[in-house]
């Protein structure tokens, strides 16, 4: 199981959401009412941190639909502060790097 957390405020603080999922996850609009800050505020905006698990892959999107200047975060990354702090809309979350996929089962000579 992957996760990822993100926060409203900078340094992990303020409110919290996490993400729990196996293989990957993309939302393309955060302003959903399925995603709000426990404080019933959107998410759309207002990611100013984060937090990537162990096996979590993360590709923040300053447009809705995977559009715009986006940013990269890789496993146990956890910056203080985000560069597009407050213009997340949009989100790709894998749990193994993007375009890898499993080796097929090949007959092999030996």
């Amino acid at each position: 199981m992957a996760w990822l957390k993100i926060y409203s405020g900078t340094n992990q603080g303020d409110e919290k959401y996490q993400f729990d999922f196996q293989g990957r996850l993309f939302v393309a609009n955060l302003a959903g009412e399925e995603h709000i800050w426990p404080n019933g505020q959107s998410l759309n905006d207002n990611i100013r941190s984060l937090e990537c698990g162990p096996e979590t892959w993360v590709t923040l999107y300053e447009d809705t639909g995977y559009r715009g200047r986006y940013e990269n975060y890789f496993p146990n990354d956890a910056p203080g502060k985000i560069f597009l702090s407050k213009k997340v809309s949009s989100i790709k979350i894998y749990d193994s790097p993007p375009g890898w996929s499993p080796p097929q089962n090949e007959n092999v000579a030996k």
